[in-house]
């Protein structure tokens, strides 16, 4: 990482004196307060591995750490498609669906500090198991690995091909879209009914070229409530895409300082 920062600045024709510090997004879960990964699920090698205190050792600069769904949130919120919004949740499709709620430019936390989980919210019976111990969960249903693993045992390769595949009127596949795109729907249910967001942004690689199908779902179900003022423009794309995480991780020397040392 220190090897690709340093390329990075050669590039740029800096040098290190110049930077204020270093922030990291990271697939979680993370300890943002002590610096600490705890992912045995993707990152098993990095369980307990102190990020923070290595870079900081290698660099001799600030560094923080955050999730890598909240540092897309954070860099959405502050130059994309979540400014002048006081609340905001976004949903980042990737090989996961990572989440994250911005409310008045922070990070929102709960117990230890941990961040919103939607990806693993119960939205269907039955269905694949997912790691988080949960049948049927967002994650399992519309995560980038899950719908690639479904497409699979009917012969297609990638989750892009059985999007291709759904387009062009294969049943099959259409099926396996269809309940990622109601799995996000219902879920989208639940949070606008739970936190009134001002805004849902829906982010991550596959968001890019599908967004429209699962926007289009989440209005469907959506259009149906009565209890919250919903309106179409509430769902949104993201408008940074994938550098979202990298300006959010940049962001974190200066969005929130005081929490990070008042935590350590």
């Amino acid at each position: 990482m220190v090897a690709a920062v340093d390329e990075i600045m050669t590039e740029s024709q800096l040098n290190w004196t110049e930077l204020e510090g270093i922030g990291v997004g990271c697939t979680g879960p993370v300890d943002s307060a002590r610096g600490t990964i705890h992912n045995s699920q993707t990152l098993p090698t990095w369980e307990g591995c102190n990020l923070v205190d290595a870079l900081h050792e290698r660099t001799s600069l600030p560094v923080r750490l955050e999730n890598d769904a909240d540092t897309a949130a954070l860099g959405e919120c502050l130059f994309g498609a979540g400014q002048g919004s006081p609340q905001v949740v976004m949903l980042t499709f990737g090989t996961g669906v990572g989440s994250s709620i911005i409310r008045n430019g922070h990070i929102v936390r709960g117990l230890n500090r941990c961040h919103a989980e939607f990806g693993h919210m119960a939205v269907a019976r039955g269905g694949e198991m997912c790691e988080c111990g949960m049948r049927g969960c967002l994650e399992s249903r519309a995560g980038g690995a899950s719908i690639a693993k479904a497409g699979k045992s009917l012969g297609f390769e990638t989750t892009t091909a059985v999007f291709e595949a759904a387009n062009q009127g294969d049943s099959e596949a259409a099926r396996i879209v269809d309940a990622a795109t109601e799995a996000t729907g219902i879920a989208a249910w639940t949070i606008f009914h739970l936190l009134a967001p001002d805004r849902l942004i829906l982010g991550g690689g596959m968001m890019e070229t599908h967004f429209d199908i699962f926007a289009d779902r989440i209005n469907q179900i959506l259009r149906t409530a009565v209890l919250i003022p919903f309106r179409r423009e509430l769902v949104v794309p993201a408008t940074l895409t994938n550098p979202a995480g990298v300006i959010g991780a940049a962001a974190l020397m200066w969005i929130e300082p005081e929490k990070y040392e008042s935590q350590l």
